[in-house]
């Protein structure tokens, strides 16, 4: 059982880390909209 949390534990560090990149993403699209506004 405490190797099937480590596995779970793992998986749910990659959704973070998944996550951290998708809300880098949504930053630079946000700044790509900011830049065409002002543009």
């Amino acid at each position: 059982m405490v190797g099937v949390r480590r596995q779970e534990a793992g998986g749910r560090r990659q959704e973070a880390g998944g996550r951290r990149q998708e809300a880098e993403v949504r930053r630079q699209e946000a700044g790509g909209r900011r830049q065409e506004v002002e543009g």
